[in-house]
């Protein structure tokens, strides 16, 4: 979701804390902030292949959007870093969650944190 940016807490796995730039509407009663003191580095939200660095643990939400041209296949698909491993590890594929202020999302899959 576009909009404004935070600065947010996130839960490395490796156990530290780091910092990581976030949508506003990333930041959910599912998904909160994780709280530690953080060293200096940086998360990547996104990243590709050839990035460099740790790039965040996520999840892939799904919704339907009718027949609408715009998204491919009737549905929206948007990939939402979580904070905290705990929470990412309870998700489960199929599970409904609310996100950018609509309750009808569906985790379709899950992201493994990477670094390289």
């Amino acid at each position: 979701m576009a909009g404004r940016t935070v600065i947010a807490g996130y839960e490395r796995d490796d156990g530290t804390f780091g910092s990581v730039r976030v949508a506003a509407s990333t930041v959910t009663a599912w998904n909160p902030i994780a709280v530690g003191t953080r060293s200096g580095y940086y998360v990547k939200a996104r990243g590709s292949k050839r990035s460099y660095g740790v790039i965040a643990r996520s999840v892939s939400l799904t919704r339907p959007v009718g027949t609408t041209a715009a998204y491919s296949g009737g549905s929206a698909n948007v990939r939402v870093p979580v904070f905290q491993k705990s929470i990412w590890a309870a998700l489960n594929t199929d599970q409904v969650l609310a996100y950018g202020g609509l309750t009808d999302w569906v985790v379709s899959g899950t992201n493994s944190e990477d670094s390289k």
